[in-house]
């Protein structure tokens, strides 16, 4: 069973920040997200757009500050409407955890002009040079032709983040 640590789980809960619609469709965005919890990852969760069309979310493993493998791929349809709380929330688990990852990178793609809700006010990351068809993804990104973005306000960090399996290993974890 999986479980969220508390500052993950407020993403859940917690008011956007803000909203963007800059981010431009079938381009890959990659967001490093540096390992902080000893358990494995077992999924992740992305406070969903609106607009419709889909979200493509993946996992890919670090070689030396870039992005390399991808560990884990999926499409997702993107709401057309907002929940109570804003927008709704899509979790995706991966058929096995990953584990021996001190850093990974979360992928999502939009297939649409969508209305994203925000955590932080800039987008550090990556970005694909050209538009990428996601089936096709696999493997490897390491030679890939990539953009560094950095501080791009126009475009904002999205609310995505891993959840982390059971085993804690003595780390404080809310319910």
């Amino acid at each position: 069973m999986a479980r969220f640590s508390t500052e993950l789980f407020a993403l859940f809960t917690e008011k956007p920040t803000g909203t963007s619609t800059a981010f431009q469709p079938d381009y890959l965005y990659l967001t490093k997200f540096p390992r902080v919890w000893s358990g494995p990852v077992v999924g992740f969760g992305l406070r969903a757009p609106t607009g419709g069309g889909t979200v493509a979310l993946a996992l890919l493993s670090d070689d030396k500050g870039q992005p390399n493998e991808v560990l884990f791929k999926t499409e997702l349809p993107v709401p057309s409407g907002k929940d109570s709380n804003g927008y709704s929330t899509l979790v995706t688990t991966f058929p096995e955890p990953v584990e021996n990852q001190t850093i990974v990178w979360i992928g999502f793609r939009f297939s649409q002009q969508v209305q994203v809700p925000l955590r932080l006010d800039a987008f550090v990351g990556k970005r694909t040079a050209a538009t990428v068809d996601f089936a096709q993804i696999s493997g490897s990104l390491r030679n890939a032709a990539l953009e560094d973005l950095l501080n791009d306000q126009k475009l904002g960090l999205p609310i995505v983040f891993p959840i982390f399996g059971e085993e804690y290993q003595g780390v404080s974890h809310g319910e």
